[in-house]
């Protein structure tokens, strides 16, 4: 199953989906799984910095293996993590195994393919739901991070415009290939789809 987890910053998103891995889990390695954690952002201040280590700190007696790239994660081979400790090695032949995967988050994701080194990508859409449709396809269950759009009201110059367009287009299309929608209002989860 495919899970969409959406709502503004600091609404819960990341705690809610950690402990809905764990639900979709039980028993951890010990019981098969793979709990796969990919971390799209990249540390650009002080601020990530934190938020990074705050994400650390939580999630550090769950089992996850961290995988972290803030571009072309479609080039990460997800059938040969291994349970055991994280090495590449193909353990899980079949097509998705016991592998539970956390992506977090699309805003960063796409930041990351629309800005990488000193060039701009404006059209990226395709390639990162093409990205995440591959290892969705590798794992049992997928649980996806993102965060609202176009909520604001606000115009802006043209970068941030396409920036809000790609992820617009994104967010649909993901949200219409995933089983459950769920939406985190002042850390209330509500069901948007199911």
């Amino acid at each position: 199953m495919v899970f969409f987890i959406t709502g503004g910053n600091d609404n819960g998103k990341s705690e809610y989906a950690e402990d809905l891995v764990i639900k979709l889990s039980p028993g951890g390695r010990s019981a098969g799984y793979t709990r796969i954690y990919l971390a799209t952002m990249g540390a650009r201040d002080e601020e990530s910095l934190k938020r990074i280590k705050k994400h650390i700190f939580r999630r550090k007696d769950m089992e996850y293996i961290t995988i972290e790239k803030s571009f072309d994660v479609g080039s990460i081979d997800i059938t040969n993590i291994d349970i055991a400790n994280g090495s590449e090695k193909n353990v899980n032949e079949d097509k998705s195994g016991k592998r539970i995967l956390l992506i977090e988050d699309i805003p960063n994701l796409l930041a990351g393919e629309m800005f990488k080194g000193t060039s701009f990508y404006p059209d990226v859409a395709d390639k990162i739901t093409a990205d995440i449709m591959k290892l969705i396809s590798a794992c049992e269950h997928t649980v996806i991070v993102t965060n609202e759009v176009f909520s604001d009201g606000m115009i802006y110059d043209e970068y941030t415009t396409t920036y809000l367009r790609e992820f617009g287009t994104i967010n649909r299309r993901l949200a219409g290939y995933s089983d459950k929608v769920v939406e985190l209002v002042c850390g209330i989860p509500l069901i948007i789809k199911e």
